[in-house]
């Protein structure tokens, strides 16, 4: 939990700092893959038809997603392998840290296979929805990209347009309060320093954050990665 008046940021909004630690990529990545193959997702929706859509609509993602994977199982990662490794570390540590209920990657559930633009994946903190969003970078600290990419969307509106993909995974409580604007957002990303306090200084000094502030819950995760 970040102090907000250390930072000079208003009460109104929760910050949240989270650092994941992969040591093993390669194992990372068989978990990613296991991920991937595991539909039990799909048991949230009742219609039987609606399963059978979305089900051959993940099917290609999940195909393209394992290839590039698969071509990353050394001390290099693929800029699209990185960034699903940071995305399901930050689905993971919102879900056991922090009890969120947590939605497939929104690339199993959109209807292109893959460079759809919007948001990586959605959390539910409560009846509060967290759109977040995941970069990976192989030698800096990736929150600038994070963030910047999210103040994109929010002005773009992309979360509105994720709410026509993701109401039938979500609770009516959850929408209606995305409705009247109570929301949160999490910036997901690789690091490389080891100072957290300098790290937490510069996401919350860098311009693109202003924008966040005053919505219910910002959540920043940092994902290290070692070969």
């Amino acid at each position: 939990m970040i102090d907000n008046s250390d930072y000079g940021i208003s009460k109104g909004t929760l910050i949240r700092y989270i650092e994941v630690v992969l040591e093993d990529i390669e194992y990372e990545v068989l978990k990613l893959l296991l991920y991937l193959n595991d539909m039990s997702w799909l048991n949230n929706l009742d219609i039987d038809w609606m399963k059978r859509s979305f089900e051959q609509r993940s099917l290609k993602t999940v195909e393209s997603i394992s290839n590039d994977l698969k071509s990353s199982t050394d001390s290099k990662l693929a800029q699209d392998a990185g960034e699903f490794l940071v995305s399901l570390s930050s689905i993971k540590a919102t879900e056991i840290e922090l009890k969120h209920y947590t939605l497939p990657l929104l690339e199993l559930i959109k209807e292109q296979v893959k460079g759809n633009p919007g948001f990586d994946f959605i959390t539910v903190n409560g009846t509060i929805l967290m759109f977040g969003e995941s970069k990976y970078r192989s030698k800096v600290n990736g929150f600038g990209d994070a963030i910047s990419q999210i103040e994109k969307f929010i002005i773009e509106k992309k979360d509105l347009e994720e709410i026509a993909i993701i109401h039938d995974f979500v609770d009516k409580k959850s929408i209606e309060n995305f409705i009247r604007n109570q929301k949160g957002y999490i910036a997901a990303f690789s690091i490389h320093t080891k100072d957290e306090k300098k790290l937490i200084k510069n996401i919350i000094s860098n311009p693109h954050f202003k924008i966040l502030e005053g919505y219910n819950e910002i959540i920043f995760i940092g994902v290290r990665i070692y070969g």
